[in-house]
């Protein structure tokens, strides 16, 4: 303030220069803070257009080229480890990729700091943690999408499914701009409809339509017309839709593997595969053990079954 006071009043020309100057630094300054902190959040997913595959082509030069096939088992949260109870998730992946599995389901919520880590949901809290508190609280456990993204680059012939249940569009956006490369390796959960197109426009061209939050009791004719019109990379149903023959008997017309989630012993998977279902997220089974048993030839799905 005295200095401005003294720029009005009597300041020589050449100490006017200098304030002037020390008042734009500050407010050039305080501006590209503001953007910066801006841009460290997730893009509104309602202005994806802005990020269009086309636009960032660029980016998708180096995607890798792996793609994933539709296993009989993706491993739910990374699968268990016998005699561990609370794994930890790379321990869970390393576990189930050495018996064989490659499709890997993890939940993931977002920290009160906007990041990212594998975890279902904060319900048993009182207050969400930071990210550096959330993986203070476990180093070995406790698992950041980061540390996923290093797991990936590790085990180029594996894949996540993405389960986030808040802010998954935010979150699909969060890892494009992130690891771009690393795109062909998530397969992403869509829970509606209108979700499809937008994260195939980030170049997810798995997608997994799954049924259990907002589409569960949407009708079999409905799901086949829209499996029929879009190159969904599975459906997923809660058990509660297994006893319906119509969905898997359309799906199965059309060539779209249909999974039932969570089973977790032989009976009830072989069961739903005599009953048309592809395949089954688990615990604890792998596709070789329910491959063994089901004995699937590949003629069935000629392009995405493992099954000899």
């Amino acid at each position: 303030m005295y200095n401005m006071i003294t720029w009005l009043f009597g300041a020589s020309f050449r100490e006017r220069i200098a304030i002037a100057m020390s008042y734009t630094l500050a407010i050039v300054t305080i501006a590209l803070g503001l953007q910066l902190k801006l841009a460290s959040k997730s893009p509104n997913p309602a202005k994806w257009n802005t990020y269009s595959q086309q636009a960032n082509s660029h980016l998708y030069d180096g995607l890798n080229p792996a793609k994933p096939i539709a296993m009989p088992v993706i491993s739910h949260r990374g699968g268990d480890v016998p005699g561990i109870d609370e794994a930890g998730t790379l321990a869970r992946l390393d576990y189930n990729y050495a018996r064989g599995q490659r499709l890997f389901e993890l939940d993931f919520s977002w920290t009160a700091d906007d990041q990212i880590v594998v975890k279902h949901d904060w319900k048993e809290r009182s207050e969400i943690p930071t990210l550096e508190e959330f993986l203070s609280e476990s180093p070995t456990d406790h698992t950041s999408l980061s540390m996923v993204y290093d797991w990936l680059v590790a085990h180029p012939d594996a894949f996540v499914v993405t389960d986030c249940k808040k802010r998954s569009l935010a979150a699909a956006a969060r890892i494009r701009m992130e690891r771009p490369e690393l795109v062909a390796q998530f397969i992403l959960q869509i829970y509606q409809y209108k979700d499809f197109e937008l994260v195939q426009s980030q170049g997810y061209q798995n997608v997994i339509l799954t049924l259990y939050r907002c589409l569960v009791s949407e009708s079999a004719n409905r799901i086949a017309d829209f499996a029929a019109e879009h190159d969904l990379f599975a459906i997923t149903v809660p058990r509660s839709r297994s006893s319906d023959p119509e969905l898997p008997r359309r799906l199965n017309q059309l060539g779209v593997p249909i999974y039932v989630h969570t089973v977790n012993d032989n009976e009830t998977a072989l069961d739903l595969q005599r009953r048309g279902f592809y395949g089954v997220y688990s615990d604890s089974l792998t596709t070789e053990t329910v491959g063994r048993i089901a004995q699937r030839k590949p003629a069935e799905y000629p392009d995405k079954t493992v099954f000899q």
